[in-house]
């Protein structure tokens, strides 16, 4: 089982998310290879690879909503102004923003879940994708970082 001080730096990577997204990882992770923590080590290259997760998302929103664009762009190249549809046009970035600042809420909030989860122990239930890789990236051999001991399942 992880001592409390493990936990804590576990808990304290993913809470640094919310300020500094990568970074929390990154640094997280340097500092549980210095200290020898494989549980907090888990918890950052599984904080890094939500982050790798939600630029993907977010770079594929801005992708799709520029090529929605185009045809506005052309018209605007042409000097064909009064041809734009306006409202579409206006519709279609408040709905992006609106999608970006939603999907920036639910990574807070799922940052706030992980770091809690991780000051208590509790394992996410199955073996996801995710958890294997972050086991993986972490150098973890063991099939939940715990090491040993009782894990509360959620």
């Amino acid at each position: 089982m992880a001592n409390r001080d493990h936990r804590t730096l576990a808990a304290l990577i993913h809470y640094a998310g919310i300020p500094f997204p990568w970074m929390g990882a990154i640094v997280g992770y340097f500092v549980a290879m210095a200290t020898g923590n494989q549980y907090a080590r888990y918890h950052a290259a599984r904080a890094f690879l939500g982050e790798v997760a939600a630029l993907m998302v977010t770079a594929t929103v801005i992708i799709i909503s520029l090529i929605m664009s185009i045809p506005s762009a052309q018209l605007v190249l042409q000097g064909q102004w009064e041809q734009i549809d306006w409202v579409a046009l206006l519709v279609k970035s408040v709905v992006v923003w609106l999608m970006l600042a939603l999907f920036g809420l639910w990574n807070t909030v799922s940052s706030i879940i992980q770091g809690t989860r991780a000051l208590r122990q509790e394992e996410w239930g199955k073996n996801r994708g995710l958890d294997r890789l972050a086991l993986k990236l972490s150098g973890n051999t063991h099939r939940h970082p715990s090491l040993s001991g009782p894990v509360t399942r959620v």
